[in-house]
C-alpha cells in the first residue's frame, strides 16, 4: 500500500521526520542557526488545539534574516501533496516572519528550498485532490519545482 493510502494514524508516525532530519543537516552544513518551533508527535489531542497553533512552522532560523521554515516530504509517486489546511496556517504565520519551504525528495535525495510566497505562485492551476480521510491537497508534480542534490547527506 502506498504511503498516501495509509490511514492518517499510521502516516502521522513518520510525518515530516525525514525532511526535518535532512533540513537540520542542511543547516549544519551551511552554518544556519535554527531552533525547533513546531510540535513533533505531541501526545495532546490535536483536535482540541487551535488550528494556527497546530499548523505552526517546523523551525525558526537565523541566516541574514529571521524566518520560519516548514519542512515537507515527497513520496515515490513524485507528487508533492500540499494540504489546503497547511496554507491556511502558514498564511497566518507569515504575518510574523517570512516563511520558506524545505521539501525533501527521499527517492532522489534532492531538496527544494524556496520562499513560501514564490511557492504560492505555483498553486494556481494545480489540481486539488483529497486523501481518503477527506483532507484536500494541491497535487504538485515534482517537475514544477527546482531541485538540487542533497550532497551533504
Amino acid at each position: 500500500m502506498a504511503y498516501n493510502e495509509l490511514p492518517f494514524t499510521e502516516r502521522e508516525q513518520s510525518l515530516g521526520d525525514m525532511a526535518e532530519s535532512v533540513f537540520e543537516k542542511y543547516c549544519d552544513y551551511n552554518n544556519i542557526i535554527f531552533e525547533n518551533f513546531g510540535q513533533n508527535h505531541s501526545p495532546l489531542n490535536q483536535i482540541c488545539i487551535n488550528a494556527y497553533i497546530r499548523g505552526r512552522p517546523d523551525y525558526i532560523c537565523e541566516n541574514r534574516i529571521v524566518s520560519f521554515v516548514e519542512c515537507k516530504g515527497v513520496g515515490s509517486d513524485g507528487i508533492f501533496k500540499f494540504k489546503l489546511k497547511s496554507r491556511e496556517a502558514l498564511d497566518h504565520w507569515k504575518e510574523y516572519h517570512p516563511i520558506a519551504l524545505f521539501i525533501y525528495n527521499l527517492h532522489k535525495q534532492e531538496i527544494c528550498f524556496m520562499k513560501y510566497d514564490t511557492f504560492l505562485d505555483i498553486l494556481p492551476g494545480m489540481e486539488i485532490k483529497a486523501f481518503h480521510e477527506g483532507n484536500e491537497y494541491w497535487a504538485i508534480p515534482t517537475t514544477a519545482l527546482r531541485w538540487e542534490q542533497a550532497t551533504y547527506l
